[in-house]
């Protein structure tokens, strides 16, 4: 690593045209860890786990946050791993692009980045000779993960080493899970606060990007169970948004009715609304 932020110029691009057979042992050592990330031997995941110690360390607190986002990444081609059309949030719209799921630690003193795992959609895994070809590791592609599982599992690497009491993520990660709950002794009143900063979070936020916005209505979907009593997708779709008058220009939320579906719901459904 000296050698790598050496004060030298143009060491580093000499040493890499240099003959391996006539090269020391510590510029052969540089070499393999210089190497593209997909053809090193070199095993990142210990680094991440000195990250994270060395996080909760310098900016570790108590009452600290965990931060889980996607965001994506327009990408050419075909052969980048995990390239495909894909949701894009950062653009917003699809795109052919690469999609990150990232974690940061939040505390009073500072924030910081300490894990990612890249996104591979189902046509990848799919056609595991190509999955071979970009480098993918055996594991990232021979079963599919979600974002969301992708979520847990920097949580089960990491969430030890770091001090927190909060999990948030952005908002397609919008759902609260009992299995992360159990693990940091979220609360109903903890969830009470949580609906509570919903329902106000613009009230302290007028900056000039956002305005006047508020929150005009929140729908939960309280299950019975654990593992849940129907399929998120199913129940969102209970929730219509019809314009009053098509051929007037919206002005207002009362321009728009807002209508929730809540007959026949499944067994062990509940849904709340808010304010």
């Amino acid at each position: 690593m000296s050698a790598r932020f050496s004060t030298r110029k143009r060491e580093i691009t000499q040493d890499a045209k240099i003959d391996k057979r006539s090269v020391s042992g510590a510029n052969q050592r540089l070499e393999r860890f210089l190497r593209p990330f997909a053809e090193s031997p070199w095993d990142h995941k210990p680094l991440l786990i000195t990250l994270a110690r060395q996080m909760a360390t310098s900016i570790g607190e108590e009452d600290g946050v965990l931060a889980f986002d996607p965001s994506g990444f327009e990408k050419d081609g075909k052969k980048s791993a995990g390239v495909s059309r894909q949701w894009l949030g950062r653009f917003g719209k699809v795109d052919n692009g690469q999609v990150g799921t990232f974690l940061a630690y939040v505390t009073r003193k500072e924030y910081a980045l300490v894990n990612a795992k890249l996104f591979i959609p189902r046509e990848w895994n799919d056609d595991p000779e190509r999955c071979k070809r970009a480098k993918i590791p055996r594991d990232e592609y021979e079963t599919h993960k979600t974002r969301h599982e992708h979520c847990l599992e920097m949580l089960d690497e990491q969430g030890d080493l770091l001090p927190h009491r909060w999990i948030t993520g952005d908002d397609e990660h919008g759902f609260i899970s009992p299995h992360l709950a159990a693990q940091t002794g979220f609360t109903e009143d903890d969830l009470a606060i949580l609906w509570d900063a919903l329902v106000n979070m613009f009230e302290h936020d007028h900056s000039a990007a956002r305005g006047e916005m508020s929150t005009c209505k929140l729908v939960i979907f309280k299950h019975a169970t654990a593992l849940g009593n129907a399929p998120s997708q199913s129940l969102f779709r209970r929730v219509g948004v019809r314009k009053n008058d098509a051929a007037k220009p919206a002005r207002n939320f009362e321009d728009y009715t807002i209508t929730v579906d809540c007959e026949n719901l499944p067994g062990g459904v509940e849904i709340i609304e808010k304010p």
